[in-house]
């Protein structure tokens, strides 16, 4: 009887762990690409705000730069969490 409990013991383990490692490597994977588009985007607007002049002046001393990045962290961040759910599963 133990041996039974041991392997079903170590196969629960086995598929938790792989579970675990999984869910972790499809949000990575899912936050690296969310992030390197983000970015793209972002080094795109900022050339074009620069090429305005005076208005680029103002929106530096506005550090609008600064919010811009702020607001798209957390929607990677928000993207990143979403993966992960749904790669584990998990509902609501």
């Amino acid at each position: 009887m133990p041996a039974v409990l041991i392997a079903i013991l170590r196969w629960f383990i086995g598929f938790s762990i792989a579970k675990v490692v999984m869910s972790l490597a499809v949000g990575i994977v899912s936050y690296t690409i969310i992030q390197y588009f983000f970015d793209k985007y972002i080094n795109l607007a900022l050339g074009q705000i620069s090429l305005m002049g005076d208005v680029a002046a103002l929106m530096a001393i506005a550090q609008l730069d600064h919010a811009i990045s702020v607001v798209f962290g957390a929607l990677s961040i928000k993207g990143f969490m979403i993966a992960t759910k749904i790669a584990v599963g998990a509902r609501g």
